[in-house]
């Protein structure tokens, strides 16, 4: 499930807790690193937050990150540090097509700062 209704999930009408015998898994799509602005990362904190409360240990839970042009490597080192902090079972990269090389190692980077290990 690719849950990408970040702002006012509650009014978008997806209950995920009822979806947890339907699914095994959830995607938060959530790019705030791509704003630019690491105050929008305060946002990424909340919803993976919320997302993590919803589906429990029942989901196997995914954080996208944001790599366009606008993420700067920081943001996207902070944004892998939060996805862990918040409970994410495993990465994503979002519309990485237009990511540069610096963004691409960034999410490495953040693993490395997260101390968080690459499945084989």
């Amino acid at each position: 499930m690719n849950a990408y209704i970040s702002a006012n999930a509650e009014l978008s009408g997806i209950d995920l807790r009822a979806l947890k015998p339907h699914r095994d898994s959830v995607r938060s799509s959530d790019y705030s690193e791509q704003s630019g602005n690491a105050q929008q990362l305060e946002h990424k904190r909340r919803w993976l937050l919320s997302v993590g409360r919803s589906v429990g240990d029942d989901m196997y839970f995914l954080s996208a990150i944001g790599v366009r042009p606008n993420a700067t490597p920081e943001l996207i080192r902070q944004g892998v540090v939060i996805s862990a902090e918040c409970g994410a079972d495993g990465l994503t990269m979002g519309h990485y097509d237009g990511a540069s090389f610096s963004n691409l190692r960034a999410i490495r980077e953040g693993m490395e700062m997260a101390d968080v290990e690459m499945a084989s």
